[in-house]
């Protein structure tokens, strides 16, 4: 990974960090991996990064940085973003929803879960896992993508 960014954005600078983990925010790095053509990068990050999580309101970004791994034909990165985020299970959410390829809990050490909290985080976990099984089940038995992909076979 290239050390020097080739994008690099900063977001609401006047937080400060400290006392919004002190009242219960979980400031975390979240990696996730980005494949694109050069010259729609930038809007690639915007589109698939920057804006779902300014407008979400149990989440802070604060910064976005772009790191190339790979030269190729197309782009081959890293998004590093790192953010507050209201409680562990917007944490979770994003996991789930994003599929990062790394996470990082930076402050606080301790994070303290109620038993309804964990059970309500299991339900959405359960209810993700349900749908991408759905998805994937109504994929297999498609009968047109079926006739597709035993072509080629041959």
């Amino acid at each position: 990974m290239s050390e020097k960014a080739v994008i690099e954005k900063t977001f609401n600078e006047d937080l400060h960090v400290d006392d919004e983990v002190s009242q219960g925010k979980i400031l975390c790095q979240i990696y996730l991996k980005v494949e694109s053509d050069e010259d729609a990068l930038e809007n690639a990050v915007d589109s698939i990064v920057v804006e779902p999580f300014t407008m979400d309101s149990n989440i802070d970004l604060l910064e976005v940085k772009v790191h190339e791994i790979e030269k190729g034909d197309k782009f081959l990165g890293v998004v590093e973003t790192k953010m507050l985020v209201r409680d562990f299970r917007t944490l979770a959410a994003v996991v789930m929803g994003y599929g990062p390829v790394a996470v990082r809990i930076v402050k606080p050490e301790r994070i303290n879960i109620t038993i309804d909290q964990l059970h309500s985080m299991l339900v959405e976990i359960s209810e993700m896992s349900q749908n991408l099984s759905n998805q994937i089940t109504s994929m297999l038995t498609d009968t047109e993508r079926r006739k597709m992909y035993s072509g080629l076979k041959k």
